[in-house]
């Protein structure tokens, strides 16, 4: 697999079914592309959440697990406090660019030269979040161009 900060990764139309067991994707194998979860050209946000639901639930299971060392334990806190930490910037970044783009149709805004800047870096902040979901196959390549 090629790295994601360097080069594009290949993608492929089908999706894969995943357990909740540490390493993520195993046993269920390949679905077909009509059971992929979402269709081409996905929002950001809606990948981005569907990923935080996803490493929460694992991490979970893994608190549960009493086999769980002492370390993992933390470790699967850190990942929970992690996915809360990341639901909080992506509201804070979703409602300022709501709140751009209402302000660049508003026709009381005199000096809009900002606007267009301000998008591309709350762009940029989210294709930020969903880099370490780059192998997921609805992660979409134009997320890496920035």
């Amino acid at each position: 697999m090629r790295d994601p900060a360097t080069s594009s990764v290949p993608r492929t139309r089908k999706t894969w079914q995943c357990t909740k067991r540490r390493g993520g994707c195993t046993g269920g194998g390949w679905l077909p592309a009509k059971h992929r979860a979402y269709a081409r050209g996905v929002d950001i946000v809606d990948f981005l959440s569907e990923r935080i639901t996803e490493d929460e639930a694992v991490a979970r299971t893994l608190l549960g697990d009493r086999t769980v060392s002492q370390s993992g334990a933390w470790y699967e806190h850190r990942l929970l406090l992690e996915c809360e930490a990341k639901r909080r910037l992506i509201r804070i970044v979703e409602s300022a660019r709501q709140a751009a783009l209402a302000s660049l149709v508003s026709d009381t805004v005199q000096d809009a030269g900002w606007i267009p800047q301000s998008l591309e870096w709350l762009e940029q902040s989210l294709n930020a979040l969903a880099l370490p979901y780059y192998d997921h196959p609805d992660f979409d390549q134009d997320w890496l161009r920035t």
